[in-house]
Order: structure tokens, then C-alpha cells, then sequence
């Protein structure tokens, strides 16, 4: 989700803090005219801000694990993981003589 000219961290966090429902500073009016040109922000029907759906699925994208972390190791993982990162023995003796 690229921002468009203008805006910075701080239009990012508002966003993120109106999606988690918690409480927000206002924003200047030209900001908030930024960002709803660009599809992030709407007024609801109570006139309060609002993310608009793009931004929701973006934050709720952003929360999901990756599905690498959702398969548990097994022991085969674990030894294989050993295998590959082990230094062949002759590395390691010819370290020892030389130093």
C-alpha cells in the first residue's frame, strides 16, 4: 500500500489506530482530504472517521502469520536444520593447524 505525495508515518499510525478502534487525534483538514482522494478514509454515517475496506484487508493481511510459521518443526526439520549449517570436519581441523 504506497501513500501517496504527502503523506508519512504519522497518516499510517492514525490509520492503523482508527481500524483498531482506538482513540485518534483529529487530522488537518488537508490531510484528511489526502487521504480520502486516495480510498483510505470515509466518513461513516455518524460523520466519524473510517477506514475504508482496502485499508481493513491490508491491516488484516498484515496481522495473519506466514503460513511457513504455521506448520510445526519435526525432528526431521531440526535435524536436517543441524545438517546444513554444520561445518565440514576438515574445515574445521585445517582452522586449528593454521592458527
Amino acid at each position: 500500500m504506497a501513500f501517496p505525495h504527502g503523506c508519512g508515518d504519522h497518516h499510517f499510525l492514525y490509520l492503523r489506530k482508527l481500524f483498531r478502534g482506538e482513540p485518534v487525534a483529529t487530522l488537518f483538514h488537508e490531510d484528511e482530504e489526502r487521504l480520502t482522494r486516495a480510498g483510505w478514509l470515509r466518513r461513516n454515517g455518524d460523520g466519524l472517521p473510517e477506514v475504508t475496506a482496502t485499508v481493513a484487508a491490508y491491516f488484516m493481511a498484515a496481522r495473519r502469520p506466514p503460513a511457513s510459521v504455521a506448520r510445526p518443526r519435526t525432528e526431521e526439520d531440526l535435524m536436517r536444520e543441524r545438517l546444513l549449517s554444520a561445518r565440514p570436519i576438515t574445515q574445521r581441523r585445517l582452522r586449528k593447524r593454521g592458527s
